[in-house]
Parts: structure tokens; C-alpha cells; sequence
């Protein structure tokens, strides 16, 4: 039996954020500093095979050029799964903001020092997606 290989381009930026604010109230801080209308989404589901599943809550920001989502790293359900994390490797941060598309919807504005800015935000940096081993968590 043959198995097809599929190769997915991760052609996103990503950036891990602490904070102890909920979750609506980081969507709410994120939209005023990049004056963007994020909007509460479905749970994302993660099923992993008979090895269990997740839920992760979700904001999201679409224009025809651009996506952004601001992800909870810590499911709000979960069954059968060793760990109850979104990127399980990264449990040290509580969002995940993934910016995929153009950039000139934010010419001229530093993500990560927006970002930084926030007073809420204890900490917040740009991640290497190709030194995350469970990156796919964040296809869907």
C-alpha cells in the first residue's frame, strides 16, 4: 500500500503571547491596536486519530488579502489527549496570533512591537514555524 505525502507551505507568521486577560478582552486589545474587527469563530476540532481530540477557541479577521486568527493555546474541550494544548510543545504561552497573506493591510506597523505595546500583555514574541514539531495543529 502506497501512502500519499502531503506537503503543506507554512507560509504564515506567527507570534505567542502571554497574558492573564480573557480571551474576548485580547481580541477586543488586539482590534483597537491594529483597528481590525476580529470576531469570535466555531471552536476549531482537533481529532487525532483515536488518540483523542480538542477544541480550541478562536477569534478570526479575513479581507480578500489577509487572514488573522488569534488562537487559544489551551483547549477549552478535550478528551483522550496526552496534552490539552493547541501547539502541546508550547504550553508556556496562553494565544497564538497567525497573520497569513499580504502584509499591506500593516505596512508600516511592527507586529511584534504592537503587540508588545499592549499593556496586558506580559510577553509576546515571533515564533520559528519551522522549529514547531506539531505545526500542523495550526492547518485547518
Amino acid at each position: 500500500m502506497e501512502r500519499l505525502l502531503v506537503t503543506y507551505d507554512y507560509d504564515f507568521k506567527l507570534f505567542a503571547i502571554n497574558s492573564t486577560v480573557k480571551e474576548y478582552k485580547m481580541a477586543w486589545l488586539i482590534n483597537k491596536a491594529f483597528e481590525i474587527d476580529l470576531k469570535k469563530k466555531d471552536n476549531i476540532e482537533l481529532d487525532f486519530l483515536g488518540e483523542g481530540k480538542i477544541g480550541v477557541s478562536n477569534f478570526r479577521f479575513s479581507t480578500r488579502l489577509c487572514t488573522l486568527d488569534l488562537l487559544v493555546n489551551k483547549a477549552v474541550d478535550f478528551e483522550k489527549v496526552t496534552s490539552p494544548y493547541l501547539i502541546p510543545e508550547l504550553p508556556q504561552y496562553d494565544y497564538f496570533f497567525k497573520f497569513e497573506g499580504e502584509t499591506d493591510l500593516f505596512d508600516g506597523i511592527d507586529l511584534l512591537y504592537s503587540l508588545k505595546s499592549l499593556n496586558e500583555v506580559i510577553f509576546a514574541q515571533q515564533l520559528d514555524t519551522s522549529k514547531i514539531t506539531s505545526i500542523d495543529n495550526l492547518i485547518y
